[in-house]
């Protein structure tokens, strides 16, 4: 099962034309990155990379995704996304932007999609990180409260 990763603009209008409004634009972006338009049907657009037949990306509604756990696919859309230089950025589907495959941070546009319901989300990867710590602590407490208790 792939990932979700999607090239987004959320930029509010400030006068700067964005790219992935412009099929046409867009095209002669991806074309320096070697992306060519493979497929037309009336829901999406397929691209494909003519060096790598795993890079596929699709576009619709104004957004460029791909499904995909290859790293050099994430870096090469975080490439294109710094490329088109109009707010555009590489999102993945649990709401973290990419600027790198192995480095991700929260984007305040996208505060919205993090559920902190979801053990996946801001505060599920919190626990995740910092939760077995918090577990040792506690034991580590209780241990000494019940060894000094025991000393009695």
């Amino acid at each position: 099962m792939g990932y979700h990763v999607s090239i987004v603009n959320t930029k509010k209008n400030t006068g700067t034309k964005k790219i992935l409004n412009n099929l046409n634009e867009l095209e002669i972006v991806l074309e320096k990155f070697n992306f060519y338009r493979t497929s037309t049907n009336k829901d999406e657009i397929i691209f494909t990379n003519n060096e790598n037949d795993d890079f596929t990306l699709f576009y619709k509604n104004c957004e460029l995704l791909a499904i995909t756990t290859n790293d050099q696919l994430i870096d090469k859309m975080v490439e294109i996304s710094t490329f088109m230089n109009d707010g555009s950025r590489a999102r993945g589907e649990q709401g973290e932007t990419f600027k790198t495959s192995n480095e991700v941070y929260f984007h305040k546009d996208d505060t919205s999609m993090i559920d902190d319901s979801d053990p996946t989300g801001l505060w599920g990867r919190r626990w995740n990180e910092f939760g077995g710590f918090a577990i040792m602590i506690i034991l580590s407490i209780v241990l000494y409260l019940t060894k000094k208790y025991m000393e009695f």
